[in-house]
């Protein structure tokens, strides 16, 4: 006859929870017993082995509260996470990260914006040293063509901001502008 999880006191559940859960982040960091082990002591946790993990992971000891604490801290993580089903968990991990990988690329969105910005200050000094060296081309020559070419693609440049570089990837892309989406 197997035991119903649901009849389990609170505390027993949080314990396998915790366990679960220290395993599943342990794991899915890469990590050995003996490197959590080892993160945990660097926390200031004086005797905390490989063992223990060990030991823990077994259910053939409980993880003291100060343990825990240690463990959160080095898995990088709320106890209150730890505790929570490992279903729960899981994706409170996942919305987590998804969350962090937009901020990151908002983060590069802005970097590159600002890229943009300057790489537009320096096609405007451009040309503006330009309207002073255009005499040292030949009126009627094939570098006169050319350079007509390049100084009104370069006008074209100056005048698009960053928004507009967006709002033109957005109709590309979706085939509709930003506002729309």
């Amino acid at each position: 006859m197997t035991e119903n999880i649901e009849q389990k006191p609170q505390g027993v559940l949080d314990e396998a929870h915790f366990v679960t859960n220290m395993q599943r982040l342990r794991e899915q960091n890469g990590w050995s017993q003996g490197e959590l082990a080892r993160r945990v002591t660097e926390l200031g946790f004086t005797n905390f082995h490989q063992t223990t993990i060990s030991r823990i992971e077994k259910a053939e000891r409980p993880v003291r509260l100060s343990e825990a604490r240690g463990i959160a801290d080095a898995l990088g993580k709320p106890v209150d996470e730890l505790l929570s089903t490992p279903e729960s968990a899981a994706i409170l991990e996942e919305v987590r990260t998804a969350v962090a990988d937009v901020h990151r690329t908002e983060k590069r969105i802005w970097e590159a914006a600002d890229a943009y910005e300057s790489a537009l200050a320096s096609a405007e000094f451009v040309s503006s040293q330009l309207g002073e060296r255009s005499s040292e081309v030949s009126p009627g020559s094939v570098d006169a063509g050319r350079l007509r070419y390049w100084l009104e693609e370069l006008q074209k440049s100056i005048g698009r901001l960053p928004d507009a570089v967006i709002r033109e990837y957005m109709e590309v892309r979706y085939g509709k502008h930003s506002e729309e989406t």
